[in-house]
């Protein structure tokens, strides 16, 4: 699985790329010039087949996770519950 995480939430990838990595997930880095634009972050992730990590609420993606947490320890825990509700209902 791809978890490319927005711009707004770039410290917190930094913070949790090896626990995702040792859970066979792959965090990706929004490319520099797409940074700035929300459309084309959510084209990108359906071009790679990622999921978008965001805090955006509006963020036009329909696969996308929103974390509503600002402290990094909570924002793990809630993508943790996210990704365990996404494998559940496949």
């Amino acid at each position: 699985m791809k978890l490319l995480f927005d711009i707004n939430v770039e410290g917190f990838r930094r913070w949790v790329s090896r626990r995702l990595r040792y859970l066979g997930v792959k965090a990706i880095r929004v490319p520099p010039g797409m940074a700035r634009c929300d459309r084309l972050i959510a084209w990108y992730a359906g071009r790679i087949g990622a999921v978008a990590v965001t805090r955006d609420r509006r963020f036009p993606c329909k696969n996308k996770i929103v974390l509503t947490s600002t402290k990094y320890e909570k924002m793990w825990t809630e993508l943790c519950r996210r990704l365990r509700e996404r494998a559940m209902s496949k």
